[in-house]
C-alpha cells in the first residue's frame, strides 16, 4: 500500500513537471512567434509581460487595474489587438499565446505611428 502511494505521488510530481515544462515551452513559442510576426524584440515583449503581469494571465479575468492577460491589455488596447490580429477579444483575454500576439500587434502599431523603422524597433534605446 505504501509503495502504491509513493508511486502515485511520484507520478503526480512528474506529470506536474511535464505540464509546467509544456506550458513554459508553449509560452516561449508564443513570444517567439509574436516577436518574429511583428518584428518586435522578443526580450522587449517578455519584459513588458513580466512588468505588467508577472506572466500571470489571470485566467481571463481583469487584473486589479483592469488589464487582461500577460500583456495587460486594457479595454482600448484589447479592442485594438482584436482588430489588428482578427482574434476575438474573448480569446485575447483567456489565451496566453493570443494575448502575447495581441500585445505585440499593439506595440508594433504604436511604433509605426511614431515612425519607427526596423532598426529603431530592434533597439528600443534609440
Amino acid at each position: 500500500m505504501k509503495t502504491g502511494i509513493l508511486l502515485l505521488a511520484g507520478l503526480l510530481v512528474v506529470c506536474g513537471q511535464q505540464a509546467a515544462t509544456a506550458s513554459a515551452d508553449t509560452l516561449a513559442a508564443a513570444f517567439d512567434r509574436a516577436a518574429s510576426g511583428y518584428d518586435i524584440p522578443r526580450d522587449l515583449l517578455a519584459s513588458v509581460a513580466y512588468a505588467e503581469s508577472r506572466l500571470d494571465g489571470h485566467q481571463g479575468r481583469p487584473s486589479a487595474s483592469g488589464g487582461y492577460g500577460m500583456m495587460h491589455l486594457r479595454p482600448k488596447a484589447l479592442e485594438e489587438a482584436a482588430r489588428l490580429t482578427s482574434t476575438p477579444a474573448g480569446e485575447l483575454r483567456t489565451d496566453d499565446a493570443a494575448n502575447v500576439l495581441g500585445g505585440a500587434a499593439v506595440l508594433r502599431s504604436k511604433a509605426d505611428a511614431l515612425g519607427m523603422d526596423a532598426g529603431a524597433r530592434r533597439d528600443p534605446a534609440k
